[in-house]
């Protein structure tokens, strides 16, 4: 997850992007496109179906917005990233994709990449309660989780076939460099889903 400019942890995502032009890939296109910007590069979702089917079980979860009125749909993709320093990387691509496009607030919404362990996780969101929640991180710091994405980690968690088949088919990432002089990200490290 990243925190974000209100001073909490989310999933990478938002609204529809109104450039994108509306058709049955629509939220696909813009999850893809809310990853790798919000990610600051790093989460680069090109090889993975997000609306894919794990022994016939959907991999992705509608909940309430209810700030927003409107469902909300978490693609679930676990990452197999091993002990990599994700948060190192995020960091150094964002100093980057900053400094050369100091006016993309595309970019800009994200301040800091975080872990959390499943077992906290269970923890912070099993009161069924909607609403914020304040989770340990992996670090042992406690933060904010913004109520939209704890409903879809709880979401996850109660559903413990497809938790289940989520971590029995994590993905492997390759991690490589940008080279589109033409991107944003251009020279940064990329994992690529």
């Amino acid at each position: 997850m990243a925190k974000t400019r209100r001073g909490m942890f989310e999933d990478f995502g938002g609204q529809l992007d109104t450039r994108v032009v509306l058709n049955e890939h629509t939220l696909k296109s813009n999850a893809r496109k809310e990853a790798f910007e919000e990610s600051q590069c790093l989460f680069a979702i090109e090889n993975t179906d997000l609306e894919r089917k794990l022994n016939g079980l959907d991999t992705f979860i509608d909940v309430a917005d209810i700030e927003n009125d409107a469902l909300y749909r978490c693609y679930l993709i676990c990452v197999n990233v091993g002990s990599s320093n994700l948060e190192d990387i995020f960091l150094r691509n964002k100093g980057t994709v900053s400094a050369v496009f100091p006016r993309r607030s595309d970019y800009d919404e994200t301040i800091e990449l975080g872990r959390f362990r499943l077992g906290s996780i269970k923890n912070c969101t099993s009161s069924g309660t909607s609403g914020n929640v304040n989770c340990v991180d992996s670090k042992g710091n406690t933060q904010t989780i913004r109520d939209r994405t704890a409903n879809c980690l709880r979401a996850v968690i109660s559903n413990t076939k497809l938790l289940n088949e989520l971590f029995a088919a994590s993905v492997s990432v390759t991690s490589k460099r940008v080279n589109n002089l033409m991107s944003e990200c251009h020279g940064r490290e990329s994992l690529y889903l």
